[in-house]
């Protein structure tokens, strides 16, 4: 199981804020592919490039490896002033 995390203007444009993935994922790209067959308001999330992921809340892209039980988050960059 995988939980992914939507925060932000994401969770607010998807209108969703969080999905749990029972799936044999073994890298980003392939959740992305996974995310959008089964919510298809999340078919434009893989062209932000601006797009920032965390995988137990440590910075990752779209290669990195995930393994079962663990919390990937998407978020757009944030600024500050």
């Amino acid at each position: 199981m995988i939980n992914v995390l939507f925060f932000g203007k994401l969770r607010d444009d998807f209108k969703i804020d969080q999905v749990k993935i029972e799936s044999p994922c073994q890298t980003i790209d392939q959740l992305f592919d996974l995310l959008t067959k089964q919510h298809t308001q999340l078919s434009t999330l893989k062209d932000t490039h601006s797009l920032l992921i965390a995988i137990n809340q440590d910075m990752a892209d779209e290669t990195t490896t995930l393994n079962p039980g663990d919390e990937v988050a998407f978020f757009p960059p944030v600024t500050g002033g």
